[in-house]
C-alpha cells in the first residue's frame, strides 16, 4: 500500500513538470523531443507570461529569455571571461615565464591610430536580444556575448586604424561613437548573433601612461586654441552686430532728417504759394509781381525771426567807422544804469 502511494506521488510530481510559468518580462520557447515548436510560418512559437502546460520532462525542454532586458558589455576593460583561453606558462629555473598570452585579456584597451599613435580606449555597449533572431541567440551560438565582444573590438580597431589621433580625441569623438554603434548593430544582425545593439558610448580616450603628461599638454594647448578662436569669433560677432546697429541708426537718422527736410521745404513752399495767391488776388498785380512781393515778404519774415533771436543788435552806418570791441556788462545793475 505504501509503495502504491509513493509511486502515485512520484507520478503526480512527474506530471507536475508539465506546468511551467513565464515571468512578466519573459518569453519562452519549447522543444518537443528536440524539435522547436513553431507557428504556421515556421517562426518559433513564443509563450507569453503566465502559466502554461506542456509535455513533461524530458519530452519537452523549456527555454526562457527576456527580450526587454538591456545588457551591457565593456570593451577595453582588463578582464577574462570563463570561456576565454587560459594563459599557459612554462617554468624555467624556478621562474615562471608567460609563454602564451590571451589577446583578449592581455591589453585590449590599446589601439593603434592611422597616424601610428597608441591610445587607450574604453567603451560600453548596450544591447538586447533581437526578437527576430531569438533562435540564433538560444541555439545557434555557444557564447553569443563573447562573439559580440570580439566583433565590437574588431570594429573599433578597424575604425581607429583609419583615423588620426586628433579625430579620435577629441574632434571626432561623437562621430566615431555613432559609427561604432551603426556598424556594430549592422554586423551583429548580419552575423546572426541574436542581438540588437542599442547604443555604444565611449567612456574614456587616453594615451598610454608613459606619454600621458605630453598628451595632456597637447590637449590643453588645443583647448586653449579653441578657446581663443571662440573668443575671437565672439568678439567679431559682437563688433559686426554693433556696426550693423550703428549703421542702421545712421540710416534711420538720415531718413528722419530727409523726411523732416522735405516736410519743412513743403511747408515753406506752401507758405510761398499762399503769399502769391494773396498778392495775385489784386487785379493790378500780375503773377511776376506777386511772386516778387511774396519773396520780399518771406525775406522780411526770415530776417525778423533772425533779429528776434539775437540778444545784442548793432546797426552800422557804412559811412561811419565802428568799434567792434563791444563787451556789454552782464550785471543787471550796470545794464539798467547804462
Amino acid at each position: 500500500m505504501k509503495k502504491g502511494i509513493g509511486f502515485f506521488i512520484i507520478i503526480i510530481l512527474y506530471l507536475a513538470t508539465s506546468f511551467f510559468t513565464v515571468g512578466g518580462n519573459e518569453i519562452a520557447v519549447v522543444q518537443r523531443f528536440g524539435k522547436l515548436v513553431t507557428t504556421d510560418n515556421q517562426k518559433p512559437y513564443l509563450y507569453q507570461s503566465g502559466l502554461h502546460l506542456e509535455l513533461p520532462w524530458p519530452c519537452s525542454k523549456i527555454t526562457k529569455a527576456n527580450l526587454n532586458e538591456i545588457r551591457s558589455l565593456k570593451i577595453g576593460v582588463l578582464y577574462q571571461t570563463e570561456d576565454s583561453p587560459k594563459i599557459q606558462s612554462v617554468s624555467n629555473e624556478n621562474q615562471e615565464l608567460t609563454f602564451l598570452r590571451n589577446a583578449d585579456s592581455y591589453n585590449p584597451s590599446r589601439f593603434l591610430t592611422g597616424d601610428k599613435n597608441i591610445i587607450e580606449l574604453k567603451l560600453t555597449m548596450q544591447f538586447r536580444i533581437h526578437e527576430n533572431q531569438l533562435t540564433s541567440f538560444l541555439f545557434a551560438n555557444e557564447n553569443p556575448e563573447y562573439q559580440l565582444k570580439i566583433l565590437a573590438e574588431s570594429i573599433v580597431t578597424d575604425l581607429i586604424s583609419r583615423s588620426g589621433v586628433d579625430y579620435v580625441h577629441p574632434s571626432g569623438l561623437a562621430e566615431l561613437q555613432n559609427l561604432i554603434t551603426r556598424k556594430a548593430r549592422k554586423e551583429a544582425i548580419e552575423q546572426d548573433l541574436g542581438f540588437y545593439v542599442d547604443d555604444v558610448s565611449i567612456d574614456s580616450v587616453m594615451p598610454p601612461q608613459q606619454v600621458k603628461p605630453w598628451f595632456l599638454d597637447v590637449s590643453n594647448a588645443r583647448a586653449d586654441k579653441e578657446k581663443q578662436i571662440n573668443s575671437a569669433n565672439n568678439f567679431l560677432l559682437q563688433k559686426e552686430q554693433k556696426s550693423k546697429a550703428d549703421s542702421q541708426n545712421i540710416i534711420n537718422e538720415a531718413y528722419t532728417f530727409q523726411n523732416k527736410t522735405i516736410e519743412n521745404a513743403k511747408g515753406i513752399t506752401n507758405r510761398f504759394n499762399q503769399f502769391i495767391d494773396q498778392f495775385s488776388a489784386s487785379d493790378d498785380i500780375d503773377y511776376n509781381q506777386a511772386r516778387y512781393l511774396a519773396s520780399q515778404r518771406m525775406y522780411l519774415s526770415t530776417m525778423k525771426r533772425i533779429f528776434d533771436s539775437i540778444k545784442v543788435q548793432v546797426l552800422l552806418d557804412n559811412e561811419q567807422p565802428a568799434d567792434l570791441m563791444f563787451f556789454p556788462d552782464s550785471s543787471p545793475a550796470r545794464s539798467e544804469s547804462n
